[in-house]
């Protein structure tokens, strides 16, 4: 990865997608949209300070990967590395974006209490609590905790894609609401 912020535009079945990436993984991905040039034009307005560039070849491979699953093939995309760092202004852009009474999902993979954020980046798993406290410091409050995917056997030691433990991982599921 270079230390620099970049972008990239591809095709994909359904629509044009942009990426952005940076030292630490990819920082951000668009939904498809049919008009590359508005697609565009968002995207420098959203990342003033960086350039669009050829993808290296990990981005590369995410691209192709992104691809395929929106021809329909599974991928959870779980093992892509990911640079939250902007995770706060993230959840703050939620908040500001919903209507008063509006719904913020979050479905992830249960961590043991204590993974620093080399664990959550190795396991791909956080504690729930951690969101708890991230989402609620945008502004959002939690209405609702699912247990439905909640799994005692799986110990939270192994990469949430394992393929071990995969598709029967402890999993939350985290209701939020603007208030």
């Amino acid at each position: 990865m270079t230390n620099t912020l970049s972008y990239s535009f591809f095709e994909t079945a359904i629509g044009a997608c942009a990426i952005a990436w940076g030292p630490h993984g990819i920082t951000a991905v668009s939904l498809p949209e049919a008009h590359v040039k508005e697609l565009r034009s968002r995207f420098a307005r959203r990342f003033p300070e960086a350039k669009e560039a050829a993808p290296p070849a990990d981005i590369s491979q995410a691209i192709v990967r992104i691809q395929a699953l929106l021809k329909g093939e599974a991928d959870d995309l779980a093992d892509i590395a990911l640079d939250d760092a902007d995770l706060p202004a993230f959840n703050k852009r939620v908040y500001d974006a919903l209507k008063p009474g509006g719904i913020y999902f979050v479905l992830d993979h249960q961590a043991n209490p204590g993974t620093d954020e080399a664990g959550i980046a190795k396991l791909h798993r956080i504690e729930k609590a951690q969101v708890i406290k991230e989402v609620t410091a945008a502004g959002f409050k939690l209405v609702g905790d699912g247990k439905a995917l909640n799994r005692a056997t799986d110990d939270h030691t192994k990469m949430s894609s394992d393929p071990a433990i995969k598709s029967h991982t402890d999993q939350y599921m985290l209701k939020f609401q603007k208030v």
